[in-house]
């Protein structure tokens, strides 16, 4: 069955983004903005950046084939648009609001051992894993989404009469 077309999660996506950019984190607590900055560089989130939207785009393209010709524009675009550096200030604030300084501190040197290392470096394929597990299972139950879609539909249009 065809999923939300990919236009609408570009601009969910796009929406997120100018929502991060033009909601910055709360200047109150620059201790914890400095731990949220350096917990998302010692991560490695940035050097992966690219890599995930990349195998976000191709988990897409496995859902809806109609997209491969257009791979090249939708990279372009994104890469052009969802920048690590984009979206940062976003991430930072989703961070700061989150998480104690502590436990960013705690984060940061997490991602200074080896484990922790490697899960930076394993996190773009494992997350879209995840979105491809997730996406797999909801399609399962897709057809009794539909008819609580349809039944919630019927009733939206019988209290307008």
């Amino acid at each position: 069955m065809r999923t939300l077309p990919y236009t609408h999660f570009l601009m969910v996506i796009a929406v997120i983004a100018i929502n991060c950019v033009t909601s910055p984190a709360k200047a109150d607590d620059k201790a914890k903005i400095q731990a949220a900055n350096a917990m998302l560089d010692r991560s490695g989130v940035a050097a992966h950046w690219n890599q995930m939207i990349d195998d976000q785009l191709d988990v897409k393209i496995k859902e809806e084939p109609a997209l491969a010709p257009y791979k090249g524009v939708y990279l372009k675009y994104l890469h052009k648009y969802l920048t690590f550096d984009t979206v940062r200030p976003g991430l930072v604030k989703i961070f700061a609001e989150d998480f104690t300084t502590e436990e960013l501190n705690q984060l940061e040197r997490h991602y200074q051992t080896p484990a922790g290392k490697k899960a930076a470096k394993m996190m773009p394929k494992l997350f879209a894993q995840g979105v491809a597990v997730g996406e797999k299972a909801a399609e399962v139950h897709r057809p009794e989404l539909l008819k609580a879609i349809a039944a919630e539909k019927a009733k939206l249009e019988k209290q307008k009469q």
